[in-house]
């Protein structure tokens, strides 16, 4: 707590610093390099060195990321003794779509609809067509 204060940083924070001295140099230079954010290069010191290595190669190899709920997972199976590079490998390889915003240039859709209409009603009218879509889609596959 007293080095934290002299550096202006908290206890914690500190301990998390130490505690990255714990990381191969690949990954201990991924999170100074900002390719692996700080609370994750933490999370991921925690690994045994080979279980590091496994991690390392993933993300040279294969350019996978690894994301903290991936790190949770590593970690699960760490402590239980069931890491082994295959699942690392496969951990590391599951990406799930990332939810996001969609965006249309206005200059694409804007000719369809009438000059004096506003964006939230355009946006309206693109939902609704939306919906008839879908629900259509589902009557086509019964």
């Amino acid at each position: 707590d007293e080095v934290g204060k002299k550096a202006g940083d908290s206890g914690r924070t500190v301990q998390r610093y130490i505690r990255l001295t714990s990381l191969i140099p690949f990954l201990l230079q991924a999170v100074d390099d900002g390719k692996i954010s700080f609370v994750n290069g933490v999370a991921l010191s925690y690994l045994s060195r080979e279980e590091q290595s496994w991690v390392q190669h993933c993300i040279q190899e294969k350019k996978q990321t690894v994301t903290s709920v991936m790190i949770r997972e590593l970690r699960r199976y760490s402590a239980e003794g069931n890491l082994t590079e295959l699942a690392v490998q496969l951990i590391l390889g599951s990406t799930k779509p990332k939810a996001g915003k969609f965006t249309l240039p206005e200059q694409k859709i804007r000719k369809y609809f009438p000059p004096e209409y506003a964006s939230e009603q355009i946006e309206e009218v693109i939902l609704e067509l939306l919906e008839n879509w879908k629900n259509n889609r589902k009557t086509e596959r019964v």
